[in-house]
């Protein structure tokens, strides 16, 4: 599992992965509310703990896909799209 070691590019990759996260979080509830509010209720406790851990600065594990656009880890020049990586 790849690492980012230098902690201002970390900060950087986690505030971009938070902000992702919480518009999949609030795309998720909210489409899933139309289903009922059980399947949206799920939804939140499913995805919120990857929220909570970025924002409580846990190491989280993430695809090298889902990097910021031009990020030197990133697929293809750093390795395949689905391999993981960890932020710290």
């Amino acid at each position: 599992m790849a690492q980012l070691a230098d902690p201002d590019a970390d900060a950087a990759v986690r505030t971009y992965l938070l902000a992702e996260a919480k518009a999949f979080l609030n795309q998720m509830v909210s489409t899933l509310l139309e289903d009922g509010p059980e399947s949206a209720r799920y939804a939140h406790q499913q995805i919120s703990p990857r929220v909570h851990a970025l924002e409580t600065g846990q190491a989280v594990s993430f695809r090298r896909f889902e990097l910021p656009p031009g990020h030197p880890m990133s697929a293809p020049a750093a390795g395949r799209p689905c391999d993981i990586a960890e932020t710290r």
